[in-house]
C-alpha cells in the first residue's frame, strides 16, 4: 500500500507541470533597434554631405569661369601693353606683306656656299611704295644666334651681314627677330660678325621704284643647322595708290 501511494504522489505532478525559463530576447531587440536608428542617422549624414558637396562644386564652376575670363582679359591687356612698346613691330600688322622665305633650311657648312641653302628671288614693284620694313624671324640649330653667326642680305647686290645691335625693338622670343626700315638697313660687308664694329647703312628703299625688278639673295652664315622661320617684306602703298610686291 505504501508502494501505491508512493506512485500515486509521484504521478499527481507530471513533467509539464514543472515550470520552464525561456530566454528573454528583448535586450538583443532592443540593441538591434538601436543599431539600425544608428546606421539610418549616419546613411542621412551622408547623403546630406553628398548634395552639399555638389551643390557647392555646381556654384564653384563659374567662378572658375569668371577667374578665366579675367586671366584672359589680363594676358589680351598685357598683350596690346606689350605691342605699344614696339610700335614699329606692331606697324606691320596694319601693312601688305611679301613673304620671300619660310621655314627654309640655310646656314654655311665648312664657310661653304651651297646654292640649295641660300634664297634667291626676283621681286617686281608695281606702284609706288611709300615706306617699308624688311623683317626676319631665324635660328640656328632651334635657338637664337650667337656671336658666331650672322644673317646675310643684299638687295640688287647691296647689303651685307644685318647688323643686330641696331634692329628695332621687338617683342622677345625663342628665335632671332631682325626688323629694319627699308631706308636705312645696318650691315656689316664681310666677316667676321663683330659687334664692336661700326656698320654700313644702306637706303635699299631707293633701289625700288614701279616697275622695277629687284634681286634679293639671302643666307644664315653658322656653321651649324639653321633655318629662315621668316623673311618678309613689309610695305604701304604711296598716297593710298594701289601698289605691289610680288616675287618672280
Amino acid at each position: 500500500m505504501e508502494e501505491e501511494k508512493d506512485l500515486s504522489q509521484n504521478q499527481s505532478t507530471p513533467p509539464s507541470a514543472t515550470p520552464q525559463h525561456h530566454p528573454d530576447y528583448s535586450a538583443e531587440i532592443e540593441g538591434a533597434s538601436r543599431g539600425q536608428s544608428r546606421w539610418k542617422l549616419i546613411a542621412g549624414i551622408i547623403a546630406v554631405i553628398i548634395v552639399l558637396f555638389f551643390l557647392v562644386i555646381k556654384n564653384w564652376k563659374p567662378s572658375l569661369n569668371t577667374n578665366n575670363q579675367n586671366a584672359n582679359a589680363t594676358s589680351t591687356d598685357n598683350i596690346s601693353q606689350d605691342l605699344a612698346n614696339f610700335p614699329d613691330y606692331a606697324r606691320l600688322s596694319q601693312m601688305q606683306k611679301l613673304e620671300i622665305a619660310k621655314d627654309f633650311v640655310s646656314w654655311t657648312p665648312n664657310s661653304v656656299l651651297d646654292n640649295s641653302k641660300i634664297k634667291i628671288v626676283n621681286i617686281r614693284q608695281n606702284g609706288e611704295i611709300a615706306d617699308a620694313y624688311v623683317y626676319v624671324r631665324a635660328v640656328v640649330e632651334d635657338k637664337k644666334m650667337t656671336k658666331f653667326d650672322s644673317f646675310y642680305l643684299k638687295l640688287a647686290n647691296f647689303g651685307g651681314h644685318l647688323f643686330r645691335p641696331n634692329t628695332l625693338a621687338t617683342p622677345n622670343s625663342d628665335a632671332t627677330e631682325l626688323l629694319f626700315p627699308l631706308e636705312k638697313i645696318s650691315y656689316l660687308p664681310a666677316i667676321p660678325y663683330d659687334e664692336s664694329r661700326t656698320p654700313s647703312e644702306l637706303d635699299a628703299l631707293k633701289l625700288f621704284g614701279a616697275g622695277k625688278n629687284i634681286n634679293l639673295y639671302s643666307f644664315i652664315s653658322s656653321w651649324r643647322p639653321g633655318k629662315i622661320l621668316e623673311l618678309s617684306l613689309y610695305y604701304d602703298c604711296a598716297d593710298d595708290q594701289p601698289c605691289s610686291l610680288e616675287l618672280k
